[in-house]
């Protein structure tokens, strides 16, 4: 059993990690093509497809970024996890810039793009988990802003380190975002979402137990 633990965290994938990160992006950008082409019907765009798509390609984004995180933390001596944890970056940047696509689906679909009143309305006003997901949205504002080497320099690596942690904050609204999307129209919860924030949790409750036991 040892000698099989030690062959997975022995394990690492034979490229440079600017190598990794070029096929990182190429492939994101694939399925965010190959997601959005699945709304097309009779040379339109189905824009509830589009926007369901969108929104699903950059929630499973998410979820690389933050469990990466979390079991590079957990199984700290594999390998493989250590060499895909620097891909956090892109994968949030993307992650922006996919949602972004997301509301713009979403407001064509409401008949409201252009219109900031009910742009408003309809990210805010309209239904409680939109706003939950609105509400992630303006914090990754900021996080992709000073998603740079240069941002680190100004702000230091403490405060930006307190910042990026607001990414926590993002998974979590956008967990509850997808959980109850449909809730108030079809009274319809996702349960997925709610596992993997489960996990998330005990995860991190985890390495909270384990490093008071070792300090």
């Amino acid at each position: 059993m040892n000698q099989i633990f030690q062959i997975i965290n022995n394990l690492k994938i034979p490229l440079s990690i600017k190598k990794l990160r070029k096929i990182f992006i190429i492939l994101i950008i694939a399925f965010f093509i190959g997601a959005v082409s699945e709304s097309l019907s009779d040379g339109g765009i189905i824009w509830k497809e589009a926007r369901n798509e969108s929104g699903e390609l950059a929630w499973y984004l998410l979820l690389f970024t933050i469990f990466i995180s979390l079991f590079s933390k957990i199984f700290s001596k594999t390998k493989i996890l250590r060499q895909l944890l620097p891909l956090r970056k892109e994968a949030g940047i993307l992650v922006f810039i996919i949602v972004c696509f997301h509301a713009i689906f979403h407001f064509i679909r409401a008949g409201v793009l252009g219109d900031f009143a009910g742009m408003y309305a309809e990210a805010i006003t309209r239904d409680w988990a939109i706003l939950l997901g609105s509400i992630a949205f303006l914090i990754m504002i900021p996080l992709t802003i000073t998603s740079t080497t240069k941002a680190i320099q100004k702000m230091g690596a403490k405060s930006w380190k307190f910042l990026h942690k607001t990414t926590h904050i993002v998974f979590i609204l956008a967990a509850l975002h997808m959980s109850f999307i449909h809730f108030s129209g079809r009274g319809e919860i996702d349960f997925n979402p709610l596992a993997m924030l489960a996990v998330y949790i005990i995860g991190y409750v985890y390495l909270f137990l384990r490093n008071k036991k070792t300090s």
